[in-house]
């Protein structure tokens, strides 16, 4: 049986993996619906190479769709919707060099995109730079202070990786509200943390 911070290791690498489409989102576990361009919002050519990446990535052909996204980024290199999205699939795909790369354009396109700024965390951790994927969940939590998968994020780093156990519980405690719900999996690990944490309290003043 895996260690619960393994199990929440392994979680991670799950959250917050979107993909978005101009008239809403396809969607990991409560993420929040994102800032995406409107309808008729992208030039019409734009729109149908948008409209074709989409077709591919519901069909399964997830290479094809991240051919389509980035020959989207290459046509239309300040559109970030493309950036983000190809960032997403390379994500989705394991391949953390590229998403990296595209995602770092997206939140220069638009650094108000809390999704990006997330999501970039995800890459950033991905590559082992925690501080920097700390700031970046912190950037998406400063633009979207009730969006539930940052916080998770944000929690998985901060137990894991960077062993501030007080700002990791913290953190799971405002995913769990946030979502309304008693997530089974998140509550065993405010448990583990709290005890934890009241170990390492008494363990100081002994």
């Amino acid at each position: 049986m895996f260690r619960p911070e393994f199990r929440r290791l392994l979680s991670g690498l799950l959250v917050g993996v979107v993909v978005l489409w101009l008239g809403g989102c396809a969607t990991a576990p409560q993420e929040p619906a994102p800032t995406a361009a409107k309808k008729g919002a992208l030039p019409p050519a734009a729109q149908a190479a948008f409209e074709r990446a989409r077709w591919s990535v519901e069909a399964g052909r997830e290479q094809e769709a991240i051919d389509l996204f980035r020959q989207m980024t290459v046509k239309w290199p300040d559109l970030a919707l493309g950036h983000l999205n190809l960032g997403l699939q390379e994500l989705k795909a394991g391949n953390t060099d590229a998403a990296l790369a595209a995602l770092e354009r997206a939140v220069q396109l638009t650094p108000d995109d809390a999704v990006a700024w997330n999501h970039l965390g995800v890459a950033l951790r991905r590559k082992g730079r925690f501080h920097k994927a700390l700031d970046a969940y912190r950037q998406a939590l400063k633009r979207r202070p009730d969006y539930a998968n940052a916080w998770l994020n944000l929690g998985i780093l901060q137990d894991i990786y960077l062993q501030d156990l007080p700002q990791a519980l913290e953190a799971y405690q405002r995913y769990q509200k946030l979502t309304g719900e008693e997530n089974g999996e998140v509550k065993k690990w405010i448990v583990d943390l709290q005890r934890r944490i009241a170990a390492e309290q008494k363990r100081k003043a002994g």
